[in-house]
């Protein structure tokens, strides 16, 4: 599994991407590997009561009032 840093917008980009020499020849990441989009990677593990869930996080505007704010998220 390779995590690229910077920009690479598609399969072909990582496919290109130099890894080293052998043998005086430049070796690229297809030579030695199937490359294909999988799943994001996974941060951290969030449960409630012991079953799986979501964490989220929620940061307010600078110019919305927190008081309210507060409200509408807590309401049913």
């Amino acid at each position: 599994m390779i995590r690229t840093i910077g920009r690479a917008e598609n399969v072909k980009h990582i496919q290109e991407a130099y890894v080293g020499l052998h043998l005086g020849n430049a070796v690229t990441v297809k030579d030695i590997a199937e490359v294909k989009i999988g799943s994001h990677f996974k941060r951290g593990n969030g449960s409630v009561n012991g079953i799986p869930s979501v964490v989220m996080t929620i940061q307010k505007q600078p110019t919305a009032e927190t008081v309210t704010l507060t409200k509408v998220i807590e309401d049913p």
